[in-house]
């Protein structure tokens, strides 16, 4: 394009803003860009002060979520108490409120693991603790019923072995060894020593002989004695197990596990 083609042009975009309009829209587009800039500018000088009006909300509805769920633990009814625990682990696994938050669950989830510890442990401190305890111990109870399979991944969170009183997941072949099951369970809970959970497993991998099986080495002194004398106290033979080395890094102070052979009776 020659200099004369291009003259044209250079006339009409300087009558075009010269023009109303185009003096209208200019100014429009300056005007736009500079409140995008400003507003730009504007977040970037007080980003300080947005963040910790964010965290500040944050943690007021983490506390409202909180303070509304821990009351359920001290409910008067089972139901409700069952559902505070399991809300604070949810909270806890999904990680859906905030760090300091989460410590606050964590602190209050642990207290009630430490009130199952004591001789004055009541009925609802000992059913709370297995509950939150069964889920803190999952993978350790998958490293004990199945010695073979791949270590799982070690939970970041290590609980204190002082915050973990003696517990005993059952296990079972047959759903005609349920009752005996059960009233294991319930002599095991005036001893003061928790009882998860039963669990029904495939019968080709139940012991010929019911079976301890423990972790030498992670067991309170007298924790080994109080399991022994609920056995006793249920009738019932057991061969003690000491589990391999290898198994014990995956398994937590004070877990233990008694697999009932088929046909099992307990004293009722």
């Amino acid at each position: 394009m020659s200099d004369d083609d291009k003259a044209p042009v250079r006339k009409g975009l300087l009558d075009f803003l010269d023009s109303k309009f185009g003096f209208w829209l200019t100014t429009t587009l300056l005007i736009a860009m500079w409140s995008a800039a400003y507003a730009a500018i504007d977040r970037f000088m007080h980003r300080a002060d947005a963040e910790r009006a964010r965290t500040a909300e944050a943690a007021r509805r983490d506390m409202d979520a909180v303070l509304k769920v821990v009351p359920l633990l001290f409910a008067p009814e089972g139901g409700q108490q069952d559902l505070g625990v399991k809300l604070l682990l949810s909270l806890r696994g999904k990680k859906a409120i905030e760090e300091d938050s989460l410590a606050m669950v964590q602190a209050v989830l642990d207290a009630r693991i430490s009130a199952a510890k004591g001789s004055g442990a009541t009925e609802k401190d000992l059913h709370q603790a297995a509950l939150i305890l069964k889920v803190e111990d999952s993978q350790r109870m998958a490293a004990i019923a199945n010695p073979a399979a791949p270590a799982a991944a070690t939970p970041a969170r290590q609980l204190s072995d002082a915050a973990l009183p003696p517990r005993v997941y059952l296990q079972i072949g047959d759903e005609a060894d349920r009752d005996a099951a059960k009233r294991l369970r319930e002599v095991l809970g005036t001893a003061n020593v928790l009882a998860p959970g039963i669990e029904l497993v495939d019968a080709r991998r139940i012991p010929a002989r019911s079976e301890l099986r423990y972790c030498e080495g992670k067991l309170d002194a007298d924790a080994l004695a109080r399991v022994g004398a609920a056995l006793q106290q249920a009738r019932l033979s057991v061969e003690p197990r000491p589990l391999a080395p290898a198994i014990c890094e995956r398994v937590r102070f004070n877990q233990m596990e008694v697999w009932l052979q088929r046909g099992t009776t307990a004293a009722g």
